[in-house]
């Protein structure tokens, strides 16, 4: 299984497709905007608008459709647990790994191509380009393991908060009807 997501929190992107631009950067000769620009190197996720803007990129699924289609074996991990990357030498051109994409993740122009995670900069110690570019944190890359951890903290808080407001209704439920109860006592 593999270890990291990276995945948008909605309520923080603004649209900007900062993340884009790094993106291009990162995968040009140069690295450098010129260099993007003069290469026409394709951001390998997109900013799509769905009500919201949402950035959109591979998810590199356990059991990912786009490995098993692939004819050539042009798609792989980097490692038993690693990202599922494209090696564009191996690609022809079938665009069968598009068509099985669930997540719509995998671009072509000539070969397919899609987020890789920066797997260079990965190795490096360092995130993915567009998480550090992404001028608000909208995008997250984690541990899949604490992101389940952070969620069940989060399930127990909402578990004891909803426990602590039955207790305060019950209390003044009880409140409500012992006066009641007086009132009708003294009208009785």
């Amino acid at each position: 299984m593999y270890q990291f997501v990276l995945y948008p929190d909605i309520d923080l992107c603004l649209g900007c497709k900062t993340c884009e631009i790094a993106c291009a950067i990162e995968h040009s000769k140069g690295k450098d905007l010129v260099s993007a620009v003069l290469q026409r190197v394709k951001p390998h996720m997109d900013v799509v608008y769905v009500g919201v803007p949402v950035p959109m990129n591979c998810r590199h699924c356990d059991n990912a459709p786009c490995l098993e289609v692939c004819p050539t074996g042009a798609i792989d991990r980097v490692s038993k647990d690693g990202p599922v990357v494209i090696d564009t030498s191996r690609c022809i051109g079938c665009r069968s790994c598009v068509v099985v994409c669930p997540y719509g993740a995998i671009k072509f122009e000539k070969v397919a191509y899609k987020c890789d995670q920066c797997n260079e900069r990965l190795a490096n110690g360092l995130m993915p380009a567009c998480v550090e570019a992404c001028p608000v944190n909208a995008l997250k890359f984690e541990r899949v393991e604490e992101i389940a951890k952070r969620e069940k903290v989060e399930a127990a808080k909402k578990f004891v908060y909803a426990r602590e407001v039955e207790r305060e209704a019950k209390e003044e439920i009880s409140k409500t009807t012992a006066t009641f109860r007086d009132l009708i006592w003294v009208m009785g």
